[in-house]
């Protein structure tokens, strides 16, 4: 299959400005389950039932809702797209620059993000294999992992898993009558999500920032096998 070179500073800028937005936005969000929180424990402390405690929180943060989390889940699917594109073009990028026997095609560094279990591992490889053939295109097997990779996978994992963990223990804790222990529990599930998206977010815009400008130094050089003119950005 033919590949072209894409020149990713915008598509890696764009990306980045997002991911940064999204810090943001996570941070106001967790303003608002902290003052959530403290609502509920006020309410406990002054003798009303956890589940109109819980209905008083929830009002207390309603306005995040439209400030926060709309915004946040809109954030979120461009910046997911974004990404996927980002990788693919990446990957595709290392074929043209003269990477070769690449276990994971283009196509399938995005899809195996939405293949059930082997996305908690197939991804990480996906990603490995672009690093790998962005820091050394004709001699990548066999170059170690950088911290930043197994930084960013490390926080992927615990932001996909810990969230569901908790949600699942708060509705145990429901079915059981607890009514305080739930809510606390799916508040605590939402402050952690954000806890863990935060680095997440910043490591990812790091690491793209990184492959990128790695690609962009081998294709510069005189040496580069690429069938196209011109030297392309490198920031961003």
């Amino acid at each position: 299959m033919e590949y072209a070179w894409r020149n990713l500073q915008p598509l890696t800028l764009w990306l980045r400005r997002l991911l940064y937005l999204g810090v943001v936005i996570d941070l106001f969000a967790l303003a608002s389950d902290i003052y959530q929180g403290g609502v509920f424990r006020q309410s406990i402390a002054q003798g009303i039932a956890a589940a109109e405690a819980g209905k008083t929180a929830d009002l207390a943060g309603a306005w995040a809702s439209a400030f926060v989390s709309y915004p946040l889940a809109c954030l979120g699917l461009v910046t997911t797209i974004l990404a996927a594109v980002w990788i693919y073009r990446a990957a595709t990028n290392l074929r043209v620059l003269g990477a070769q026997a690449m276990a994971i095609e283009p196509g399938w560094a995005v899809g195996w993000y939405f293949i059930p279990i082997a996305n908690c591992w197939k991804p990480y490889q996906a990603m490995k294999e672009i690093w790998q053939a962005s820091a050394r295109p004709q001699q990548w097997q066999g170059l170690a992992a950088p911290p930043l990779l197994r930084m960013w996978w490390g926080l992927w994992l615990l932001n996909f898993f810990i969230p569901c963990i908790v949600v699942i223990g708060a509705s145990m804790t429901a079915r059981h009558g607890s009514t305080t222990e739930s809510w606390q529990l799916n508040h605590a599930a939402q402050m952690v999500g954000s806890l863990i998206d935060m680095p997440l977010s910043l490591v990812f815009a790091a690491l793209v920032g990184k492959i990128w400008r790695m690609q962009a130094s081998h294709a510069a050089s005189p040496s580069s096998p690429m069938p196209v003119a011109g030297v392309p950005g490198t920031t961003g």
